[in-house]
């Protein structure tokens, strides 16, 4: 039983270090479709 929980606490780990490194995917499309619009 502990050693699934810290099998879940790993995965868990992963996907969200997945879903952060979306964000500053988008983020930086985002700001730079918007940067290049400025110029």
């Amino acid at each position: 039983l502990l050693e699934k929980w810290f099998r879940d606490a790993k995965i868990t780990d992963l996907y969200e270090g997945t879903g952060q490194i979306n964000r500053l995917v988008v983020a930086r499309q985002i700001l730079g479709y918007r940067g290049s619009q400025l110029r």
